[in-house]
């Protein structure tokens, strides 16, 4: 004989044979009309859903003997839940909604883009002072996440976990640094500081003529002869380059 008992022995189930193989965890269902209740004030749902905790056999003689299934009464199977895709994408499930979507940003954006140019064309004046305020944090921010951040990120650097990878991200953030402070030295705000919009409509004034006048020159004429020296030195040297760091990125096996 099989004894169901459930584990806190507020009811119990016989029957005459059991062919499963026992292990914990063993899912068992039950009809609540053949199971003994100990409280008769208990009320059991149709189906009892328990699961195997433990088991004894106990031999009374040469013919005899009672298996005892302990198990432990559970809340029937709840059904998952379909989870529904983020909004964005089931607004762009398909290929044209991508496209049509794909249009209009481009259009928000562009209007977005012809209505700030239109505001700077009729207030020369207030474009000036928004290069004025903003032209410094912009600028070091984006050398900082361009040495820090994007260029690590492309070059492979990020997933390597070798000294190589660790001297190139460094020297990568070191050369950042160095770029910022120069940054941030070519762009002094002119003593003394005013917060005025005049104030930084003649510092945005300055340094266009500083860069016009001093620098982009510099960097234009730099620019054919930096081509004609990769051509006369092979411009497999910049790739090999390139492609060493790459490989110094990939993690050791």
């Amino acid at each position: 004989m099989i004894l169901i008992q459930e584990l806190k022995n507020k009811w119990s189930h016989e029957v005459a044979s059991f062919d499963a193989p026992l292990h914990k965890g063993l899912r068992i269902d039950l009809d609540s009309k053949a199971i003994k209740v100990v409280d008769p004030q208990v009320k059991l749902p149709d189906q009892v859903f328990c699961i195997l905790v433990d088991w004894r056999v106990q031999i009374k003689d040469a013919e005899r003997g009672v298996l005892t299934l302990f198990v432990k009464e559970t809340t029937p199977p709840v059904p998952a839940k379909e989870e529904k895709p983020p909004f964005l994408d089931r607004i762009f499930a398909t290929e044209e909604s991508r496209f049509f979507g794909g249009i209009i940003f481009s259009i928000v954006v562009s209007l977005a883009v012809l209505a700030f140019g239109w505001t700077i064309y009729r207030n020369a004046e207030f474009g000036w002072e928004l290069v004025g305020r903003n032209i410094r944090w912009i600028g070091w921010m984006a050398l900082g996440c361009f040495f820090f951040f994007i260029l690590p990120s492309r070059l492979g650097l990020n997933r390597g976990n070798s000294f190589k990878s660790y001297f190139f991200r460094a020297a990568l953030n070191l050369l950042g640094l160095i770029l910022i402070a120069a940054w941030l030295r070519l762009t002094l705000l002119p003593e003394p500081f005013k917060d005025s919009p005049q104030y930084f409509v003649d510092y945005a004034h300055t340094l266009t003529e500083k860069f016009s006048s001093s620098y982009w020159p510099v960097l234009l004429s730099i620019l054919p002869w930096a081509a004609v020296a990769f051509k006369l030195l092979g411009f497999e040297f910049a790739e090999k380059a390139v492609d060493a760091v790459k490989e110094a990125a990939k993690p050791d096996k």
